[in-house]
């Protein structure tokens, strides 16, 4: 027989969240993941399991600052995906995939698509939207435009995004190196 599947909205305080889980936000990310669910909404349901032996209790595999988010914003329910009983090695294997196989940015790409935004609302309103530093926006938008060829005729700049915040610009993400070496001319 196939396990179901579910997706509902479950009562917040039906949710646990364990003391294993390796994700960790810096107050500003919380602070902007907070604002950004209060003004543009809710995208990502949680994803849960039912706790073994325990009657309408729930483990988060996934989603446990957002969860945290929806009890200081005093919300009685949550939309969840339910996933079929699972062993607690199961939560932990899930639990590890879905917060280290998320992928990378393509920072060209990236760059590329903050330069659309940026022409559609301006840089003021993207740095208050990400939650970007000005250095980090400027070098950005700077690659987007020039493909990094025109930063003080340097033959090499470097972008690097951290696993811990960036003390400059405060910028925290997966460890990711990111050169572009400039055309000799």
């Amino acid at each position: 027989m196939k396990a179901k599947y579910e997706f509902k909205s479950i009562a917040v305080d039906h949710l646990e969240v364990v003391d294993y889980n390796p994700n960790e936000m810096t107050k500003s990310q919380k602070d902007h993941l907070k604002k950004t669910i209060k003004e543009r909404g809710f995208m990502q349901p949680l994803t849960v399991t039912p706790k073994e032996n325990v009657e309408n209790k729930y483990i988060v595999i996934d989603g446990s600052h957002r969860l945290e988010i929806f009890k200081e914003l005093k919300r009685a329910s949550i939309p969840c995906y339910i996933v079929p009983d699972k062993k607690s090695i199961d939560i932990k294997i899930d639990m590890i995939n879905l917060n280290k196989l998320r992928g990378e940015f393509n920072q060209k790409k990236y760059a590329e698509l903050l330069k659309s935004v940026d022409e559609e609302i301006g840089e003021e309103k993207l740095k208050e939207l990400l939650d970007i530093k000005e250095a980090e926006l400027k070098a950005y938008l700077d690659l987007a435009k020039n493909g990094g060829e025109s930063l003080e005729k340097k033959k090499e700049v470097s972008f690097t995004v951290s696993d811990i915040e960036c003390p400059e610009c405060g910028h925290r993400g997966p460890k990711k190196d990111f050169k572009i070496k400039k055309k000799k001319d």
